[in-house]
């Protein structure tokens, strides 16, 4: 006799629920969407790429359908239809960006209901366990592009691919003119991966595999095999002929590398090995954001209630719908194909040394293959229960639901808190600005850096962008300033002369930045605005400019038109004033700070550390600062480490360090590396001065040139770790 995980059932036929007990585990994934984004509405703006497609769909550029004519998009002229979701939601709401997250949660359910259907096709009858991986799929806290709409094309891609395998299940499967359906939706839906965005290209090579789970090799297996692989022949035959059509390297191209090397391929092995680490330790990082249930506890209760209805309805119609049993060496092929899909979901950014230790968006559909594991792994588990199997599931299940919604409310914070700044510095412009001549040209004098980040107009170089949609104007120039010693990877440049300003700026032509280009502005057109450190972003009058920058003919009243402000004024902020919805990190008392993501103004992009045991970023200003939630009643000590510094030592010995514009003394000890660790103790009277969050100043006299770089990269020091514990 077959061994089997679950006790046959002696029942006859298994009788059809009716249709809306069906529906019930739709309803939990649909719940579980609208939970992700309900604290932060719908009102998210675009970050990045969106914001330059918007731009040019908001001046009547033809985005549906990329070809290798389209010259602004060239790069990725092997993607035809990368912009298609984009591209749609404009043409529904031009004038925000709701549409484009009420997509986002319509793909996070289209991903849920796909997993949930595929599930069953491998193990029929087992709703509840496929309506669980559905949930830990899109949830599972290794990836932090969960819910970016930057990434809108990558996450219809991946639903896409699924609903591709799908088809293919059924047109293996179906007889009639149902193959014939099966077969459209299968062309379609690859169409939808292929052609918008290669996060499933590896997979694709391989899918076809899946169906000798349900077969053996035979006539049928080979006209349906036959029929993906010449579906996707026809599909990468177009990407490859657009891609010869032109001069310019495509985007895929331009990333991967010249030539393969051993050392390459440990590269690529050593990722692999990181990547299924992060499957484990991401749980172990979303552990770690339980300070953030002080925001969203009853949210995420209400998603954990949500598991547990469904789970419970699942259960109560069992009898009904759970098929006989399967034998455990099924179970156990289908355990290891799900380690196994992992490293097909990746595969596709391994080869990209620029991608290989990311942790955005190329977990996206491996996640499948995590999530998976996990499911299965909890079910197993409960089958030692035997009769009460499927409550003890449910019951593994919940603490993980619990933490992978914690981990994604913080993700949607994290997102929605940018797109906050973006609309405050757009916001306060439009209130001074309301209305202004023809010929009027903006400039952002950025002393506060306040754009001097990658998911703030991507520093700056979308500052333009941002303003024509804004003021529904495709012809306003707008220029970008950045702060002294600026972002050295994509800065900008500004003189200010006596009677004109020198710009050196970016073009935002989607993803090809290439050369800067020198304008000038005359002051007699410009409206100068300079940013400050408490967020604010002021007009100023012709008296300030003269005495701030020794300048003549500047006077902007003569530019300003008296006259309602744009529409979309009125459509395209989520609250006013914007960062009165901004929600900082929850208070701690102790942590140890992710240099990989935002932690203040001054700092490069993180970078990974010679032997890749962790990352740092380099001060790219003489002042830097970092912004924590340490309102504590208690004193904290404060630890950092300087890996390596471009100044001199005389200059980092000077360093000093404010605490809510306390001035604290620094203590530093060598290490036996070269490097410097500084500490302090930090008093319960400072961490009661915080404001919005504890600012946390670092001050160089100066900061250097970098040798054999351009002129203007200049850097200070480079820190790799920052560590905050209750003081003894």
């Amino acid at each position: 006799m077959t061994a089997a995980l679950n006790t046959p059932i002696s029942d006859n036929t298994p009788r059809q629920p009716p249709l809306w007990s069906q529906l019930i585990p739709y309803l939990g994934m649909a719940a579980i969407a609208i939970l992700v984004w309900l604290p932060f509405s719908f009102k998210t703006t675009g970050l990045l790429e969106e914001l330059g497609a918007t731009e040019m769909m908001d001046s009547g550029a033809q985005l549906f359908f990329i070809t290798p004519y389209t010259s602004d998009l060239g790069q990725v002229r092997s993607r035809p239809l990368q912009w298609f979701p984009t591209a749609v939601a404009h043409a529904l709401d031009p004038n925000s960006y709701v549409i484009y997250n009420i997509f986002i949660m319509l793909f996070t359910v289209g991903k849920m209901v796909a997993v949930y259907w595929l599930i069953l096709k491998f193990l029929p009858g087992k709703r509840l366990l496929a309506f669980v991986t559905g949930v830990l799929f899109v949830l599972y806290p290794a990836d932090t592009g969960l819910f970016s709409i930057r990434i809108i094309h990558g996450h219809f891609s991946v639903m896409a691919y699924l609903f591709a395998v799908y088809f293919l299940i059924r047109l293996w499967e179906a007889q009639g003119s149902k193959r014939w359906l099966a077969l459209a939706g299968m062309v379609v839906a690859m169409a939808f991966t292929v052609w918008q965005y290669q996060i499933a290209l590896a997979a694709c090579f391989v899918t076809p595999i899946v169906l000798l789970y349900f077969t053996r090799p035979n006539k049928r297996f080979f006209i349906t095999a036959g029929a993906w692989y010449g579906t996707l022949a026809l599909l990468l035959a177009y990407s490859l002929w657009a891609a010869w059509q032109s001069t310019t390297s495509s985007y895929e191209g331009a990333l991967l590398p010249e030539g393969i090397s051993l050392q390459f391929i440990g590269q690529m092995v050593y990722a692999l090995v990181v990547g299924y680490g992060r499957q484990v330790s991401g749980w172990a990082g979303a552990f770690n954001k339980l300070d953030y249930l002080a925001y969203y506890g009853v949210y995420v209760l209400v998603g954990m209630v949500i598991v547990a209805v469904v789970g419970w309805w699942l259960i109560r119609q069992r009898r009904e719908t759970e098929a006989a049993s399967v034998s455990w060496q099924r179970y156990t092929l289908l355990w290891l194909g799900g380690v196994a899909f992992f490293a097909v979901g990746v595969a596709t950014f391994i080869p990209i040394p620029s991608r290989q230790l990311q942790e955005f968006r190329i977990y996206l559909l491996a996640l499948l293959g995590s999530a998976w594991v996990l499911a299965l792994s909890l079910y197993f588990i409960s089958r030692l229960a035997r009769q009460y199997a499927n409550v003890l599931f449910v019951v593994l299940t919940l603490p993980f639901a619990g933490l992978a919604l914690v981990n994604a409310m913080q993700q949607q914070q994290y997102y929605t808190n940018y797109s906050l700044e973006q609309q405050s510095i757009v916001q306060q412009v439009i209130a001074q600005l309301p209305a202004y001549k023809p010929g009027t040209q903006i400039v952002l004098l950025d002393e506060a850096g306040l754009l001097d980040d990658l998911y703030v107009y991507y520093y700056g170089i979308y500052w333009r962008t941002a303003l024509r949609y804004s003021y529904s104007d495709s012809s306003l120039n707008a220029y970008y300033c950045p702060p002294e010693g600026g972002t050295s990877t994509l800065s900008a440049a500004c003189t200010l002369e006596p009677t004109d300003v020198q710009v050196s700026n970016y073009e935002p032509w989607s993803l090809a930045i290439t050369t800067p280009v020198d304008s000038t502005v005359s002051y007699r057109n410009a409206m100068l605005f300079r940013t400050t450190a408490d967020r604010q972003v002021h007009l100023l009058t012709a008296q300030e400019a003269r005495t701030a920058y020794n300048i003549e003919g500047y006077d902007p009243q003569p530019l300003i038109v008296q006259a309602d402000p744009p529409y979309r004024a009125a459509t395209l902020f989520s609250c006013q004033p914007a960062l009165s919805c901004y929600r900082p990190a929850p208070p701690v008392s102790a942590l140890d700070l992710d240099l990989t993501g935002d932690i203040g103004s001054g700092w490069r992009e993180a970078e990974p550390k010679q032997d890749r045991t962790g990352v740092f970023r380099w001060s790219t200003k003489p002042v830097t600062t970092i912004e924590l939630n340490l309102n504590i009643d208690r004193d904290l000590q404060l630890e950092f480490h300087v890996l390596a510094w471009m100044v001199d030592d005389t200059t980092m010995d000077d360093l000093k360090l404010l605490v809510n514009e306390d001035a604290l003394p620094l203590t530093v000890t060598r290490d036996e590396s070269g490097g410097r660790l500084y500490s302090t103790v930090i008093p319960r009277d400072t961490l009661a001065k915080q404001g919005a969050a504890t600012a946390i100043v670092l001050t160089l006299d100066h900061i250097s040139p970098v040798p054999d770089a351009p002129a203007n990269v200049r850097l200070g020091f480079a820190l790799d770790g920052l560590h905050i514990r209750p003081a003894n």
